[in-house]
Formats: C-alpha cells, structure tokens, sequence
C-alpha cells in the first residue's frame, strides 16, 4: 500500500522471461479497500499469466489483447 492505495506486485517468472522484459511487475490496483485489492490482485494475477502464455503461444496481439482484458 503507498498512501491510501493498494499496489499489485510480484516477480515474472523465469520461463516467461522470452515475452517478459520486467523481472517484477508493479502496478496500482487503484483503490483503498483490502477486499477489492485482493480480488482485483487476483484477476490482474490471471489476466498476466494468460497473456504471458499467449505470447509463447506466438499469438497475433489483437488476439492478446483480448486475453488479457
């Protein structure tokens, strides 16, 4: 938490490291309630692990977008 607001972070795996240029991924989650912050945390969790797999896949961005919205 930085002030009043909770922040998402944790470190890229080693394998996605190929689709990956960060080692550790540090975004706010936009809000100052814990229970929103875990929920959001954990759809943001899911939403990079897609992607990320995605990308190893060799799928086209537009696709990848889509994923990880």
């Amino acid at each position: 938490m930085v002030g009043r607001t909770y922040r998402f972070r944790m470190r890229a795996p080693k394998r996605f490291a190929v689709v990956e240029h960060r080692k550790e991924i540090d975004l706010s989650l936009k809000t100052s309630d814990l229970l929103h912050a875990e929920a959001k945390g954990l759809e943001l969790e899911k939403s990079l692990q897609s992607m990320w797999e995605a990308r190893m896949a060799g799928l086209p961005n537009a696709v990848i977008a889509r994923i990880a919205a």
